[in-house]
């Protein structure tokens, strides 16, 4: 079972396209792909009528003879995408029996982007395999700042979605043939960690070359153990100052233009997420806020969980998460569905006066709290969830 990821370019639309426009109303562009180049990292936004409808057109022309008109050369020539699957599939398609193959085409937050990612997610699904267009927030390639954001979303999709593919016994490949170059080179380096193997095609030939993944291992402790409170500040998107940062090299952080903000970079991102649940497993984590306090019979609490990691994990999580409502003044527009801190009704638990789920699953645990002169929460302890007839407000 094989899991890919294609980040995809616009070779698709652009490959054979000298085609001369004519009668048009911008003399920018002698051809249609002059027209696609310049346009490449354009938003629906940002067209005008003329260069729209002749995009759209042409797009449109491409995606049906790719469909319905086009062979497995004839595709290969035209989409550097499916080149690489192709010829990893050596021209000829798995068929439709067991768990298809599972392809995820990457694309930038542009309008060619997506659309050559729909053209692309057709084909593969008319020949009965899984294919998704994953949109990436802001990636686009002639903004610097805006694209190394993008990157370090893209770490997090890739930490949310591939590690549970190889847990199950996936084999994970980033088919980099196709797409931006800046965008080939990033996921060439976090494949080290991501993917199983790296396929390209070098241009003008029809040899497939692999690179494996390699033994590489990062001195996370290293790294993360001395300034975990600020990474757990990165992490909820709570306000770090840049004293807070001394010591953490400065190629994981992020700084505006005038340093008034600072956030993680692509690669503390990477490093983070890489690092995060081993602290998270561990133990109780202090508090990352003056407002929230824990009793030292939920410190025991905790203690006792022992080895049960997942565990410890969901509480430290919810402790955090905590810190953050309270940090946000108690912003009711923080407060999501995993938290979901609310008030009692009544007195079910003696001393406390507030609730929020700990975790759902299993034994449904709750942390029980109450406010101290309205401005501080303590934790009073980890308990079970209340009978229905005892709710919360």
């Amino acid at each position: 079972m094989k899991v890919f990821v294609s980040p995809c370019g616009t070779s698709l639309l652009t490959n054979q396209a000298n085609i001369p426009l004519t009668n048009q109303t911008n003399r920018k562009d002698s051809t249609i792909r002059d027209l696609l180049m310049r346009t490449a990292n354009y938003k629906l936004e940002d067209f005008n009528a003329d260069e729209k409808e002749i995009v759209d057109k042409h797009i449109q022309e491409r995606g049906k003879k790719i469909l319905e008109e086009y062979t497995i050369q004839d595709i290969k020539k035209i989409s550097a995408e499916l080149n690489g699957i192709l010829t990893f599939y050596e021209g000829k398609i798995p068929s439709g029996k067991g768990v298809p193959d599972q392809h995820y085409l990457l694309v930038s937050d542009t309008y060619q982007g997506g659309k050559v990612g729909e053209i692309i997610v057709n084909w593969l699904k008319k020949q009965e395999l899984y294919a998704q267009v994953i949109k990436i927030p802001d990636l686009a390639t002639n903004k610097r700042d805006a694209f190394r954001l993008a990157m370090s979303e893209l770490i997090k999709w890739c930490k949310d979605n591939l590690e549970g593919y190889r847990s199950q016994g996936w084999e994970v490949i980033f088919n980099l043939t196709g797409g931006f170059k800046s965008v080939q080179g990033f996921l060439q380096a976090i494949g080290m960690f991501y993917a199983d193997r790296c396929i390209y095609i070098f241009q003008f030939s029809q040899e497939l070359l692999e690179i494996p993944r390699l033994p590489i291992s990062l001195d996370i402790e290293g790294i993360i153990g001395q300034h975990l409170p600020v990474f757990r500040k990165f992490d909820l998107d709570l306000p770090v100052t840049k004293e807070e940062c001394s010591g953490i090299p400065e190629t994981l952080l992020f700084f505006t233009d005038d340093e008034n903000q600072i956030t993680l970079s692509e690669w503390g991102r990477f490093i983070w997420l890489e690092g995060k649940d081993r602290y998270y497993q561990k133990e109780l984590l202090p508090s990352l806020s003056d407002k929230l306090v824990y009793s030292s019979e939920f410190e025991k609490t905790v203690k006792d969980l022992k080895n049960q990691k997942d565990r410890i994990e969901l509480v430290n999580k919810t402790c955090d998460q905590l810190c953050r409502y309270l940090e946000s003044n108690r912003n009711d527009n923080y407060n999501p569905p995993s938290l979901d801190f609310k008030e009692l009704k009544g007195n079910p638990v003696p001393g406390s006066t507030h609730e929020c789920d700990a975790w759902h699953d299993k034994d449904a645990k709750r942390l029980y709290c109450h406010y101290e002169n309205d401005k501080i929460l303590i934790i009073d302890r980890l308990g079970k969830k209340l009978p229905s007839k005892s709710k919360s407000i």
